[in-house]
Order: C-alpha cells, then structure tokens, then sequence
C-alpha cells in the first residue's frame, strides 16, 4: 500500500521519510529521557526540596503559558504545511501568521504575569522565578517543529534540540553548587527552548528561505480560528495532567511542592515515549485524509491496532514498577 510515496506495512516496515523521522524523533526521545533521569537527582539535592518546589510552582505556570502560546498551531499550522503542493508557495505565509499569532498569545502572558507579581509581591522569589522562566517562552514563541514536521525533515527538531539542551545541562552542571543558586538553574534551564528557537529559525532560513511577509490581521485571525479546537483540546489535557502541582501550590508548601513534583517526572518521563509516533504520523495521515477521508480513517485505525497493545503494557509497566 503507497501512502504519500511512503512504503506502509502493518507489519512494522516503515520506509524513506517515516523511517529517517521515526529514528531521529525516537533518538531525541532517548536523550530526553536520558537528562532529566540525570539531572533530576542532582538538581533536587543540591538546592533542596523547598527550593525544587518554588521553581516548580513557576514552571507549572509557564507550563500553562506554553500550551496558550502553542495554541495548537503544532497540529493546525502542521497539516497546512503538510498538504501543500508547492511548498515554497505559501510557506511565507503561514510562517509569518502563525509567528504574529504567537508574539500576540505572548504579550497577553506577559500582562498576565506582570498582574501576577502584583498580588504575590509578598513572594519574591517565586516572581523572579516566573519572570526569568518566561525566556523559555519566548524560545517556544519562535520555535518552528511544526514547520519541520510538516516538511517531515524532523531530523532538524533532534538536532537542534540535543544540541540545545547538551548546552543548557552542562552549564547546569558547571554553575549550580547551591541551594542558593535557584535563579541561576532557572535561567539555565530557560536556555534550552531559548537556543532551539533561535537556531530553528536559522536552519529554516537557510533550507526552506522562510521570510516574513505583509499580511493583515484577518490572516491572523484565521489562523487563531483554524488552531481553536486543538487548542481547547490541550489545555484540557494540561489542566488534568498538572491540576495536582496546581492545587499544591496554593494550599500546600514548597517543600511538600518539590517532593511531589520530583516523583512526578518519572512516569511523565516514561509516557514521553509516545510522542515520536504522533508526530511522525500526523503529517502523513493528514496527507492521506485529504486524498480520501476513508482511507485516512483506515490508516489511523491500522495504527492504533498496531500501538495500543504496545501502550496497554507500557501503562502496566508503568503502574507496578514507577507508580
């Protein structure tokens, strides 16, 4: 069966661009696993509990942000790029209104956060924190995975991330000694999305001549009305997800914060294992969907008749051996 020019069998046999994307996302998934399991135990013993939980009530919160600055555009922006003939056509275009899009979901986080340092004065290190943080948000802003995985060259997204964070962890490792150098981890760990932002956009340039282009404010809006559904759907997803770090850090302390947020990483880490399949398969599905709706149905069923047995027993793994 030929799917967008790729080999598909249900047997396993993926070949061309969805082997190459599938083995570049699954090696960035490994080195994503990898770090946190590393710095993790060292982050939390060498500024303690208490200050673990000040900068995870921060990064829960940015956590937020990140999904409204998304605002989908990882699957709306995605499939357009996906479903273009001629991809240096539009590209432009949905290049520059979905990077004005995202600078407008920042600034409104940014009058967000400046009302919330105006009612927490009283927490000083927890807005310092947060404001330091939102550097990660503006690396969030300009990043472009939706772009490389739409053109399905994700082999971009692992190199520019491993690289990103092979800086972020070594200088985290060089310059946190000290429980007193909680401002100085939470700039570092705002470098990584900061550098990968930078550098997407640089490689992008170079390979697919990506420019900023005139449009008007309908296209914008258009673009916020085309990722509306998706992004409903995430921030749902989100609320559930951390809706415990949430309520700890209003009710809780920020000791009791760091110790349930640290065991938390593990199954988060462990169910990160996941992602690679999505997004080496929703450009190709949505290709196939655009062709023949019946046959797109039939694709993603195949899939999901190949992967949920494999999920069912990771999620048992992960319930008797991390939970």
């Amino acid at each position: 069966m030929n799917i967008a020019g790729i080999d598909f069998s249900i047997k396993g046999r993926l070949k061309k661009e969805a082997v190459k994307n599938g083995t570049w996302l699954y090696l960035l998934q490994m080195f994503n696993t990898v770090v946190p399991l590393l710095t993790l135990p060292y982050i939390t013993r060498i500024i303690g509990a208490n200050q673990y939980g000040v900068f995870s009530i921060a990064i829960n919160i940015i956590g937020y942000y990140q999904v409204f600055v998304e605002y989908g555009f990882g699957m709306s922006a995605t499939r357009k790029v996906a479903l273009l003939d001629n991809k240096s056509e539009k590209i432009n275009r949905i290049f520059t209104t979905v990077l004005i899009s995202r600078c407008f979901l920042l600034a409104i986080c940014f009058i967000l956060t400046a009302g919330y340092v105006a009612f927490n004065r009283n927490e000083i290190l927890q807005c310092l924190c947060l404001l330091i943080l939102m550097i990660m948000l503006f690396g969030n802003c300009i990043q472009l995975n939706w772009l490389f995985q739409g053109m399905q060259q994700m082999q971009y997204i692992s190199i520019i991330s491993i690289v990103s964070r092979i800086i972020s962890v070594s200088l985290i490792f060089t310059l946190v000694k000290t429980s007193e150098d909680l401002l100085i981890y939470c700039l570092l760990y705002s470098v990584s999305p900061f550098i990968s932002g930078i550098l997407g956009i640089i490689i992008a340039k170079r390979t697919f001549h990506i420019r900023l282009i005139k449009i008007k404010w309908c296209d914008v809006w258009e673009e916020l009305r085309s990722g509306w559904y998706v992004f409903t759907t995430q921030i749902s997803s989100k609320v559930f997800g951390v809706i415990g770090i949430t309520f700890m850090g209003i009710f809780a302390s920020n000791t009791e914060v760091g110790i349930y947020s640290a065991i938390q990483k593990i199954p988060n880490i462990m169910m990160m294992a996941w992602v690679p399949i999505s997004q080496v398969v929703y450009p190709i599905s949505s290709k196939k969907m655009e062709v023949s709706f019946k046959d797109g149905c039939d694709f993603v069923r195949r899939i999901q008749h190949l992967f949920l047995p494999i999920w069912i027993v990771n999620t048992f793994l992960d319930y008797f051996f991390v939970g």
